[in-house]
């Protein structure tokens, strides 16, 4: 809905009432009744009323210099204003809304009729006496020089105005009035008032109006400043400037040039404008020497589409100098008068469409720079940017063509222009109708629950048709989850099968497929199906970790290895162990489905071997160790035979070991032997310390209590030997 402004002005006889009629296009307002009045003011106790059934929803009614009032109507097209036109030139705005009806917004006819409707009540015949100021301030003049001033004396009543006299208390200050005046209603007559300094002092004085106006006498103050010597003289490069249309809140400028004509400096103290929308960039007291000139910016930032008339007044130790402004602002106003459109039911695949029409109703160019609508299904067929000018109209195209993706659209065309008040948004919904869908289908392979050991994965299903005779094309969706909460697909499918490929082995994966036409949502097949993709895969890759490669070892010995896992769930894991001798045969092997195993003493005669582990799954041929290592077994030494040459430690076995581990040690002569086993961390954690041992080979073991890992064994005797071996804690 838009609002307009059908504005008259009437000047009416003493004593008579007006109650017009206006006419818009198809619309009239007729006059009713007065309104009270109270003396010659207007009372605020008015009634409006307006017949049934009409099309009229809001009226203001602005009576120029006594205020502004509202009127809300529910109904009504016929609508009376009585207002007594007493004394003065009165103005009235009528502002109506009219939905509908946009042709209105174009003003094809005012017509204001001659009053038809009288009241009793008499206006008094008054003359009125009107001046532009009660007082006049005619700046520095050089003494025995003059300066002029034109009273321009009114009469605002609806008698003659008769003034008797105007006359100067005081003989600096002259007028040229020749005697008694009759001024007309409305009209004007012009008094030269005279400033004549005879000494360099500051001049006051009072020009006195007599008439047979009640106002009268009427006195104006008058003051003025004689200078001696050389005085200032303003002068402006404009009196009077305009700024022409302007976009609203967009600042015009334009430069004032100030220049003293005189030959003293001239000081500009302040510049004041009004009202607001005019403004400058005047920053303080400027001292102007003679011939010479300031420059001020004067702006102009209309907030309404509105005309503005304001002045300019340059305070300064000469003459006060007054410039007129004005200025219209102008801005493009975007109007629809249906910003709505229900497309209804359109069936899936077709096509509907609406005009949507968008007027410019203010007094600028407006320019429409983007058109957007978030929902495909419907398009707009603009071109952006687009210029409408003032008082025209652009017809977009809106189609609207339903998809599959839901059953009710609704959405909203943006129109962003340089209008202040937009994005305008026009509402669009509409539904999708479905046609016969395709028939009924099932999934084939792979079956449901099933499993399947080879990628890539090809699915099919059952081919559907559509009793409509389309064409059918199929959706394909597989995700990890049985709701399809986030899912791939594949759509256009034309046969009824597709092979899936990126899957990721032993995962479970959930499948289902649309048959799709042109006009309908589809048809789901009747059962979702799911499959598990279970590719076989050997055991990881793994190392040997003990007794270490090329170690001389002692039997009996555990060898251990890293243990290993299977990709597959749910295989089971167990180790071949095997030993071979130099010419690669297998001396000795073992099963075990721990990650070491013991070989006892005597399984093996002193020589060089070569071992490794196969670890095996059930479906694969198992995976190798990443080392095939080497060991030397060499005859054990049987503790008190033989009489080492120096100290040493001679054997551990076994080493790697559990739960326990043998030392022996030779010492070549009596001596006082101590046992320490430490951590990693170097902390002491067992004292074996055979204590004193006369000289040959020795035997002690230490059966750990605490975690596995790395020990350090360290003897010394009292001689000063020492030495430290490693130990390998494994379970």
């Amino acid at each position: 809905m838009r609002r307009i402004a059908l504005t008259f002005t009437s000047l009416l006889l003493a004593g008579t009432v007006i109650a017009g009629q206006l006419t818009v296009g198809d619309w009239d307002f007729l006059g009713l009744d007065c309104f009270p009045t109270d003396g010659n003011t207007v009372s605020l106790g008015w009634t409006f009323e307006a017949e049934a059934g009409a099309d009229i929803e809001v009226v203001s009614i602005t009576v120029w210099d006594w205020g502004q009032y509202d009127v809300v109507y529910s109904g009504g097209g016929l609508l009376t204003c009585t207002l007594n036109n007493c004394p003065e030139n009165v103005g009235v705005d009528f502002v109506c809304d009219m939905p509908d009806d946009i042709f209105n917004h174009y003003f094809p006819e005012v017509v204001v009729d001659m009053p038809t409707t009288f009241c009793d009540y008499d206006c008094p015949e008054l003359p009125v006496i009107e001046v532009p100021t009660y007082s006049y301030n005619f700046g520095t003049v050089q003494v025995g020089t003059s300066l002029d001033w034109e009273l321009v004396i009114t009469n605002g009543g609806n008698v003659d105005l008769v003034v008797d006299d105007v006359v100067s208390a005081d003989a600096i200050f002259t007028e040229d009035f020749s005697g008694p005046q009759t001024i007309a209603p409305q009209a004007t007559y012009t008094v030269t008032v005279t400033f004549t300094p005879d000494d360099a002092v500051v001049f006051n004085g009072m020009l006195t109006l007599t008439s047979n106006a009640e106002e009268t006498p009427l006195d104006i103050d008058l003051m003025g400043t004689g200078a001696a010597g050389p005085v200032p003289d303003i002068d402006v490069s404009v009196t009077a400037y305009s700024f022409g249309n302007v976009e609203v809140n967009t600042e015009a400028t334009f430069d004032l040039v100030i220049s003293n004509l005189g030959d003293a400096d001239l000081s500009v103290t302040d510049i004041v404008t009004t009202p607001a929308v005019f403004s400058t960039d005047f920053a303080g007291e400027v001292i102007i020497p003679p011939a010479g000139s300031e420059t001020v910016m004067v702006s102009f930032l209309p907030v309404d589409d509105v005309s503005y008339n304001g002045t300019l007044t340059i305070l300064n130790n000469d003459q006060e100098v007054v410039v007129t402004l004005s200025g219209l602002g102008v801005e493009p106003d975007i109007y629809i008068p249906v910003n709505s459109h229900p497309f209804g039911g359109v069936e899936i695949g077709s096509t509907a469409e609406w005009t949507c029409v968008v007027y410019n109703v203010g007094n600028a160019d407006l320019i429409i720079s983007n058109a957007v609508i978030q929902l495909a299904v419907f398009q707009a067929d603009i071109d952006v940017p687009v210029t409408i000018v003032p008082n025209d109209s652009l017809q977009i195209p809106i189609t609207f063509t339903p998809d599959f993706s839901d059953t009710t659209f609704n959405s909203s065309l943006q129109l962003h222009s340089n209008d202040p008040a937009t994005p305008t948004m026009v509402f669009l919904s509409g539904t999708a109708v479905e046609g016969d869908p395709p028939t009924a289908f099932a999934l084939l392979t792979p079956a449901d629950n099933s499993v399947v050991d080879t990628a890539p994965v090809t699915v099919t299903w059952e081919a559907s048709t559509d009793p409509d005779g389309v064409d059918v094309t199929y959706t394909l969706y597989w995700s990890l989850t049985a709701d399809f909460d986030e899912s791939e697909m594949m759509a256009g499918l034309v046969d009824p099968s597709y092979e899936l490929t990126g899957l990721s082995d032993d995962t479970e994966y959930f499948w289902r497929v649309i048959a799709q036409d042109a006009n309908s949502f589809g048809t789901q097949c009747n059962a979702d199906f799911s499959f598990t993709l279970t590719i076989p895969e050997a055991p990881l890759a793994f190392d040997l970790m003990a007794p270490p490669d090329g170690q001389d070892i002692t039997l009996p010995q555990n060898f251990f290895w890293m243990a290993t896992t299977d990709p597959d769930p749910g295989d089971v894991i167990t180790y071949l162990f095997q030993i071979y001798d130099d010419n690669g045969g297998v001396v000795f092997e073992g099963e075990t489905s721990n990650n070491n195993i013991n070989v006892p003493d005597g399984a093996l005669v002193d020589g060089t071997y070569t071992w490794t582990v196969l670890a095996q799954d059930t479906n694969t041929g198992g995976t190798w160790s990443n080392d095939i290592w080497t060991f030397h077994i060499t005859e054990s030494v049987i503790p008190g035979i033989g009489i080492p040459e120096v100290f040493s430690i001679s054997s551990i076995y076994p080493n790697p070991f559990n739960p326990q581990v043998n030392i022996v040690y030779g010492v070549p002569q009596p001596a006082n032997v101590t046992a320490t086993i430490y951590n990693l961390t170097g902390r002491r954690v067992a004292e074996l310390n055979p204590g004193f041992v006369q000289p040959g080979y020795h035997e002690m073991a230490w059966r750990p209590d605490g975690a596995t890992g790395i020990y350090f064994l360290r003897i010394t005797s009292d001689t000063g030997w020492s030495e430290t071996r490693r130990l390998i804690y494994l379970k």
